[in-house]
């Protein structure tokens, strides 16, 4: 086989291969697989190199349509007509002398015209998604009109669509860059944290009326509406209890007609007593979750026992009965936190350690020469 025969065929193997598959190779490992069956000859250098002109000349031409000289955006400025507005019927009519009688001569004089703007935002964004490395700017928008309008995508957009999207899409930018500057017109200014020891503790310093279970107020007490009120009261009168919801509470109105007897009663609602209701039920359930917020802090208040409380020699008597000799300090440690003590661990360390009789030994200190 001759070289030139060689060459022929290497370029032509993706010709080929399009031929036979109706598509191009998608990747180059399909390429090798189908020339080693068809052109064995071939080597893979070539092979690949058909492969990456075929890529490179894809990606031209999907760049042919894109004007990047100012000398050739200047004749695409010179060659847009000026249709670019389109005048409606009405100016049409207008225009040509028809219409109403009583229209003056600047109405006449004066046309209005329409524009798609969405049309043209739409044309801006499908540019952008195949030519990413193109920024979208008032000169680079001739180019884009060529492209929309060529015989590939044939949109129909004018290049006063173009603008007026342009503008508008500038316009909204601007908008969400002030928003970020600007901060929120009820925004609180930050208060600055002050830091807690961590001997404080939420329990400490408190006083026992704030640590006292809350009472839940009847409905009667947590009611402010006076005519509501009224009703509650003569409710609990009559039953010994509370009504259950509002529409117990509406039909024991109808049943007593109460609404008959004073009209007050009568202005009162479903709608009124379900609002009452609904307001009570949160308020109880606040007051439940406040309650169990301050059960736990009595009880952790309880169990937490101070270093003064603290006879280390009890407690080592203590473990040595259950688990026998501790292992070390901090084992003894664990053992402490479990009954409930809150001790630091080198608090516990030299309680155990006088406890136990042992002198701690500071480590030497080595000098490097």
């Amino acid at each position: 086989v001759s070289p030139t025969s060689i060459m022929a065929t290497s370029t032509s193997v993706v010709v080929q291969y399009e031929e036979a598959h109706g598509y191009k190779p998608e990747t180059l490992q399909k390429l090798v697989n189908w020339a080693k069956e068809k052109h064995p000859h071939l080597k893979y250098s070539q092979v690949k190199r058909a492969f990456e002109d075929m890529k490179k000349d894809m990606r031209v031409a999907s760049n042919r349509d894109v004007v990047k000289s100012e000398a050739t955006n200047t004749e695409v400025n010179a060659s847009v007509i000026a249709v670019d507005l389109v005048p409606t019927p009405d100016a049409e009519q207008t225009a040509d002398g028809g219409g109403d009688d009583n229209k003056t001569a600047d109405d006449v004089a004066s046309k209005t015209f329409t524009f798609d703007i969405s049309k043209a935002t739409e044309c801006m964004d499908y540019f952008q998604k195949f030519h990413k490395n193109v920024r979208i700017t008032a000169e680079t928008l001739p180019q884009i009109l060529q492209w929309c309008n060529s015989e590939e995508n044939v949109m129909g957009v004018t290049l006063g669509e173009l603008k007026a999207a342009y503008g508008q899409k500038k316009q909204l930018e601007e908008e969400k860059k002030k928003k970020r500057r600007q901060p929120p017109k009820n925004m609180k200014p930050k208060k600055e944290k002050t830091k807690k020891n961590k001997t404080d503790d939420d329990d400490v310093g408190l006083d026992e009326a704030k640590l006292d279970l809350l009472q839940t107020q009847s409905m009667v007490e947590f009611c402010d509406d006076a005519v509501m009120k009224e009703l509650l009261q003569i409710y609990v009168a009559k039953w010994e209890h509370e009504p259950l919801d509002g529409k117990q509470l509406l039909n024991f109105v109808e049943e007593q007609t109460l609404g008959d007897k004073d009209a007050k009663f009568k202005a009162l609602t479903f709608e009124t007593f379900n609002a009452f209701f609904s307001k009570y039920e949160k308020y109880t359930e606040s007051v439940k979750i406040q309650n169990m917020e301050i059960s736990h802090k009595l009880s952790e208040k309880e169990k937490r026992k101070t270093l003064s409380e603290f006879n280390c020699r009890d407690v080592l008597n203590k473990y040595f009965a259950e688990h026998g000799e501790p292992k070390d300090a901090t084992m003894f440690y664990k053992y402490v936190l479990e009954l409930g003590y809150d001790l630091e661990f080198t608090e516990l360390d030299n309680a155990y350690h006088t406890a136990k009789g042992i002198k701690k030994t500071k480590p030497k200190k080595v000098k490097v020469k």
